[in-house]
């Protein structure tokens, strides 16, 4: 007499290969890329946002720092201007 089904290792090897793709396929679904504007570091969370024209780095606990750029003045957004100074 034939049994039928599978065993529980072929059963645990195509769960982990379907896991294997799903970690590869995910991010390119959803859209992280390494030019994301949000990053997680050693000091949790950070966001960067344009306020008034100028980057300014907003960290997990709300505080926002302005973006120096190589000349010691304030880096400027390169998108176009949105009203009421929102980017």
């Amino acid at each position: 007499m034939k049994q039928r089904g599978f065993t529980l290792i072929e059963l645990m090897i195509v769960i982990a290969v379907v896991g294997i793709l799903a970690a590869i396929v995910a991010p390119i679904m959803f859209g992280a890329s390494s030019n994301s504007t949000i990053s997680y570091g050693i000091n949790g969370m950070t966001e960067v946002r344009c306020i008034d024209g100028y980057k300014f780095v907003i960290g997990d606990r709300g505080q926002a720092r302005q973006i120096i750029d190589e000349f010691g003045k304030g880096a400027k957004c390169e998108t176009a201007s949105v009203p009421n100074g929102i980017r």
